[in-house]
């Protein structure tokens, strides 16, 4: 049976350069086993640079489709509980 971890974190205020803390809770899993979902570019990145089988934006918070595509998010969501299939195909 395959596992994966999903991350959530609220880093308001802080930016991928200073949130060392988070990219660290992720080196932690195994990156294959990582969904990182957010509603930043910053977390876009973090999870892309973290190496996450799932990178994906979400459209609840205050960045727009065009930011989170510009960031490079490989799934955008309208909500968070769009994942759920998303994790259940890498976790199969």
């Amino acid at each position: 049976m395959s596992r994966i971890t999903v991350a959530c974190v609220d880093m308001a205020g802080t930016t991928v350069a200073d949130d060392g803390t988070v990219l660290e809770a992720f080196a932690a899993a195994v990156s294959g086993e990582l969904a990182v979902v957010g509603d930043t570019p910053s977390d876009i990145e973090s999870g892309r640079r973290a190496g996450a089988a799932i990178v994906a934006g979400v459209l609840t918070g205050a960045s727009t489709r065009a930011d989170l595509e510009q960031a490079g998010a490989p799934l955008i969501l309208d909500t968070i509980a769009d994942i759920l299939p998303h994790i259940n195909s890498v976790a199969g």
